[in-house]
């Protein structure tokens, strides 16, 4: 999460795509892509990242190539942000990978909070509980997620100018130990754009 760490990292990945490091028998993992889209992502390389998604698109494994590929797309608009490509791109979507689906649905629902579209927020959050409850397998991704659902619900029902419920508010997202760092981060700005 340090910023310094992830340029380094960044410009690793740079160093091995140059050498083809990362090409086992001319494929490149879809963790290793998903993780330099990240890292670039992170210190906001959005034109190179861009231009990596679509260049390198080819090496990724045929089973994994559509799925990571507009995934990643979409991680990128999300970034930019270009909500209206990110949304289209994510609800078209139908992801094998159990946590490509929840990542999606976890960039869905933010940002349909972002974009003030509580309706289509609400509903998402029902489907997205089901969707959870039916795969046990999830261990404490389901736990994480979980929480961060109830958490957006009280976050939306929040009364406006309730100074005293905020700091309640904010003080129970602190102290939420099953609660991915990244989503407390998220919930913690919303509540400093109310406060």
């Amino acid at each position: 999460g340090k910023e310094n760490f992830t340029r380094e990292a960044f410009n690793l990945y740079k160093e091995g795509l140059e050498g083809g490091a990362f090409l086992e028998n001319g494929v490149l993992a879809r963790f290793t892509y998903k993780n330099i889209v990240s890292a670039a992502l992170y210190i906001k390389e959005f034109d190179w990242v861009e231009k990596f998604i679509y260049d390198y698109k080819d090496y990724l494994d045929a089973a994994w190539k559509e799925d990571t590929f507009n995934y990643c797309q979409a991680i990128l608009f999300y970034s930019i942000p270009d909500y209206t490509k990110a949304m289209k791109l994510l609800q078209k979507a139908e992801f094998k990978d159990i946590f490509l689906h929840i990542n999606a649905r976890k960039m869905l629902l933010k940002m349909y909070y972002s974009l003030k579209e509580f309706d289509a927020l609400e509903s998402l959050l029902d489907s997205f509980a089901r969707y959870l409850d039916r795969h046990k397998e999830l261990g404490y991704h389901k736990t994480h997620n979980l929480n961060l659902i109830r958490v957006i619900r009280k976050l939306i029902r929040l009364p406006m100018f309730d100074k005293k419920g905020l700091g309640e508010f904010k003080q129970e997202v602190e102290t939420i130990k099953e609660l991915a760092n990244n989503d407390r981060k998220w919930v913690l700005e919303q509540c400093a754009k109310i406060s």
